[in-house]
């Protein structure tokens, strides 16, 4: 074969496009791969401008020609790649490298081109370029503190909350040593040792421990670490990944309140192809993400990416969940409080709210992703479990809640003591001095007065007294139901004869029984205490004249009481109320109680499995109902 034959075949079947540009910048020969980028056949482009397929530069070609005339040096003549686009007989653009070379044809200087589409390697950097802003989403994202620590104690990577904690710019932070610049004196020594004593072999480092940092103003910060080894290509161990939370201020206020439990299992390889190498990686950070997931999700919401500890915990798999709908894991009512938040993500709006279902809580915190050209196509969604969080917040707020509730207690109780207890003892004090301007027997009707008044105010001291030990023994449960056999009827007709002798002027009291009579077994002391709270209340808030009724229906399983009253009736906004200790309704302020006597009618009602309910409206009058299973026993 003649050596021209030999280029020529060359030429016609080299893997890159091939033209050759004279002085004029027209096209005088193109190979076949040239047709096939361009879609034009060789005769369509012999006698062409070469700008006809590589439309960005027109004067690529003649300015080689121009700097010839001008007699540059061969070396300047020499053209190194241009990345252009080219253009093809459809219309249609594509990225490609350009490389010229001058070449001698006779008497005559000519420029062969080799032309390279680039496009699939345009397409691998972006998507290495995009999958690293990913994955650096995800760690600044995330609420830990990440680095890489190289053999040699100098730091190589650090996300946003690191930089945070420490106090600097990532650019302050990469390539220092991470012992002499962040650890404090006292400890830096011991960690260094375990440092190298680890990458030696000699001790293999904790998985999950705690020391101290500190940051540029010279503080101290308590973390909370997880390691996790990274080897090369050939199985060197090169650097430690650690994760890490501060919890300084939970050791402050609660040392367990926010422990982390989570720990890196996987190797990442490195020294690799690095798209390959970024997505090992963060894969790895995502799925070790702690109490929660990492999710990325497109605009139909439908899983892209989703790692983390949480789907452990429910048996799900990320392979499991790609490509699947978000929405249908939730229950109905989440997915649709939801579905509209998630989608203003799209519009841009960065958003963190929490939700809750399946007996667990969840904060969720969402951010857009945009692509290369700005455009918003998926969001990446961070779904912490904070239900443990949740559990010791509320348990704080009712322990916060009972103080403020013993508080108001004893305020009431020292509010109400010194009110009842100086005016029955000022009455007594009263009397007493009176008696003695009394000392004739004429005077005898002016000292049994004020003996009576001694005795009422006497009574009134023992009754709140009465009141007091009663509520004592209840809620120490010194007093236990000790049914006997007993009739209700009489019973209530010899409480009702003692009650009546205590009665307001021309007040009554009512009394009708329905039902049978047999004898019951009931604790006759605990149903008689009830019987007197409630008809003292009824004649104490009557007025003069009243009528107070009871009535008592015997049935085979239950005892119903009824005690009516036409008094003054309790206000509306009170009755929710009206069962707390020391509780007295806004209307009764000038009458004698300790606001405990309903409360403890309650207690005994409930110690012989019954209830207590009321109805009442105010100047009509109230009425309290209590029903009694018979044959009820104490609980031990």
């Amino acid at each position: 074969m003649k050596e021209a034959d030999i280029y020529k075949a060359l030429f016609d079947n080299a893997s890159e496009g091939m033209i050759v540009v004279n002085s004029e910048g027209k096209i005088i020969k193109a190979n076949t791969r040239t047709e096939e980028l361009f879609g034009y056949i060789v005769p369509e482009l012999i006698g062409a401008n070469a700008e006809l397929i590589i439309p960005d530069r027109p004067t690529l070609f003649t300015s080689i020609f121009e700097k010839q005339s001008k007699g540059y040096q061969s070396s300047a003549l020499r053209e190194d790649s241009f990345d252009l686009y080219g253009k093809t007989k459809s219309g249609t653009y594509f990225p490609i490298e350009v490389s010229l070379n001058l070449v001698k044809s006779g008497k005559d200087t000519l420029v062969m081109a080799l032309i390279l589409d680039v496009t699939i390697r345009r397409q691998t950097e972006f998507a290495l370029r995009k999958e690293k802003e990913t994955a650096q989403q995800y760690l600044d994202v995330a609420g830990n503190m990440f680095l890489v620590i190289n053999r040699d104690e100098s730091v190589s990577l650090i996300n946003q909350k690191g930089c945070e904690i420490l106090g600097y710019t990532e650019e302050e932070i990469i390539g220092e040593n991470w012992f002499d610049q962040f650890v404090p004196i006292v400890t830096r020594e011991p960690q260094r040792d375990s440092f190298k004593n680890h990458f030696s072999g000699k001790q293999k480092m904790l998985d999950k421990y705690e020391d101290s940092i500190i940051d540029s103003n010279g503080d101290e910060h308590i973390i909370l670490w997880h390691n996790s080894n990274l080897f090369d290509s050939e199985g060197n161990l090169t650097a430690l990944l650690r994760s890490g939370v501060d919890i300084t201020k939970q050791k402050e206020i609660e040392s367990k309140l926010h422990e982390l439990n989570f720990e890196l299992e996987e190797r990442v390889h490195r020294r690799t192809v690095e798209l390959e190498e970024s997505q090992k990686l963060y894969r790895l950070i995502a799925r070790n993400f702690p109490n929660g997931t990492i999710n990325v999700f497109d605009r139909d919401l439908n899983y892209v990416f989703v790692e983390g500890r949480e789907l452990f915990k429910n048996g799900v798999t990320s392979e499991m969940l790609v490509g699947t709908s978000y929405l249908k894991r939730l229950p109905t009512d989440v997915a649709l409080e939801l579905v509209d938040k998630l989608k203003s993500v799209f519009n841009g709006q960065n958003i963190t709210f929490q939700v809750s279902y399946n007996n667990n809580s969840y904060e969720l915190n969402a951010v857009a992703l945009y692509d290369g050209m700005g455009v918003i196509s998926q969001i990446l969604v961070v779904e912490q479990n904070i239900t443990q969080q949740k559990k010791i917040e509320e348990e704080l707020q009712r322990a916060v809640d009972k103080e403020r509730e013993l508080n108001a207690l004893k305020s009431r109780f020292v509010s109400m003591a010194s009110h009842e207890f100086r005016t029955p003892l000022g009455t007594i004090l009263s009397s007493v001095s009176l008696i003695e301007k009394y000392p004739l027997t004429e005077q005898h009707a002016k000292r049994e007065k004020h003996i009576e008044r001694i005795k009422s105010s006497v009574s009134n001291l023992t009754s709140i007294l009465n009141d007091f030990l009663s509520l004592d023994r209840l809620e120490t449960g010194n007093i236990q139901v000790k049914p006997t056999e007993l009739l209700v009827r009489e019973l209530v007709e010899n409480v009702v004869e003692e009650m009546q002798s205590v009665t307001r002027e021309n007040q009554k009291i009512d009394y009708k029984h329905q039902g049978m009579d047999s004898p019951k077994m009931l604790d006759r002391q605990i149903l008689r205490n009830i019987l007197l709270n409630l008809i003292s209340n009824a004649i104490k808030y009557s007025p003069e004249n009243g009528l107070v009724k009871v009535n008592t229906v015997m049935e085979t399983e239950t005892l119903t009481i009824h005690v009516s009253d036409n008094g003054m009736g309790i206000p509306a906004e009170d009755q929710k109320h009206l069962f707390e200790r020391f509780f007295r309704a806004n209307n009764v302020s000038n009458i004698q109680g300790t606001g405990l006597g309903l409360n403890i009618v309650k207690k005994y009602v409930e110690l012989l499995g019954g209830n207590i309910t009321f109805n009442s409206e105010e100047k009509i009058g109230t009425t309290f109902t209590v029903i009694i299973p018979i044959n009820h026993t104490a609980i031990a």
